[in-house]
């Protein structure tokens, strides 16, 4: 880029050389155009390295589904196969279906995701229920209350959904879960119709 002004520059003078009669050269004019040119190609190249000292700084950075993660992408999407009846108060709810495991840091078997790589996190979370029901759950970061949500209904044959989406920032090695927080509860979700999911993805590593 910058030979690419100098060689610019050069073509300038020439051509402004070439109009010139040999009579008519003033040498002082000359000098305060060269010097005018100069300028111009410093404050070009000053105006090309700032460009390019922004670029390298945005390149730097690892942002939403960027290739610059050192771990690579860590996401997972994970939902309830079957219902659950009598679910007992602060039960860790396993979400033993998972459509999306990127990173495989989700557990389907515990229902536990432990962060692989420290960062901001996208998280969602929804829960259902049927009949006249209420459940209540909380997201968890080792034993520390996130976020929480409900459903309730209030008629037999009814379902109701509640959840909530956070942004979340881990650390790695700590464990984040979604628990059960009234007791004797009722979870609606199957195969066919996936109403309690629990989902999230690295947005950008810290």
């Amino acid at each position: 880029m910058l030979k690419t002004l100098f060689y610019l520059a050069s073509f300038v003078a020439l051509a402004t050389f070439s109009k010139l009669d040999e009579g008519d050269i003033d040498i002082k004019s000359l000098a305060k155009q060269m010097k005018a040119l100069q300028n111009e190609v410093e404050d070009l190249k000053n105006r090309v390295q700032v460009c390019e000292n922004n670029s390298e700084k945005r390149r730097s950075k690892k942002f939403l589904l960027s290739d610059n993660f050192e771990n690579g992408p860590v996401a997972f999407s994970s939902y309830v196969t079957n219902y659950q009846s009598n679910v007992a108060e602060h039960k860790t709810i396993r979400f033993d279906g998972a459509v999306l495991n990127d990173g495989n840091a989700y557990n389907n078997h515990t229902g536990i995701f432990t962060c692989p790589v420290s960062g901001v996190y996208l998280v969602s979370f929804f829960i259902a229920d049927r009949d006249v029901n209420q459940v209540l759950v909380q997201l968890n970061v080792d034993n520390t209350i996130v976020s929480s949500a409900c459903a309730e209904t209030i008629q037999n044959r009814h379902i109701d959904q509640g959840g909530n989406v956070v942004l979340v920032r881990l650390t790695k090695g700590q464990n984040m879960w979604v628990e059960v927080i009234t007791g004797n509860a009722h979870i609606e979700s199957h195969d066919a119709y996936r109403f309690t999911t629990f989902s999230a993805v690295l947005l950008y590593e810290v």
